[in-house]
């Protein structure tokens, strides 16, 4: 399978893009281009990409702000974020109410 994975950088107002462009079979191969294409992005972290099983690892727990932290008019009814938490980004869900803005 063909893989891409695209970065575009606006922030500074100059367009910069990276791009990785490849092929793989397998999961660890994927990985392997992912990590390089984050560290190409800008992203600098120390160890490697790893699948863990889910009985291995504990997924931390999230918890909404609380109401009185903002307007309910300002948060979506999908993610349970506001539009002040996610300021310019778009949020993971790409359901989101505020995706569209």
């Amino acid at each position: 399978m063909k893989y891409i994975f695209k970065q575009i950088d606006n922030i500074s107002g100059h367009c910069a893009e990276t791009t990785v462009e490849f092929s793989a079979d397998s999961l660890p191969d994927i990985l392997e281009h992912f990590e390089m294409f984050l560290r190409g992005s800008g992203f600098h972290f120390s160890g490697t990409l790893d699948f863990v099983s889910d009985e291995e690892y504990d997924m931390p727990q999230f918890e909404p702000a609380a109401e009185e932290e903002y307007d309910n008019n300002e948060v979506c009814g999908r993610c349970g974020l506001t539009k002040g938490q996610l300021g310019t980004n778009i949020c993971y869900d790409m359901k989101c109410g505020f995706n569209d803005n």
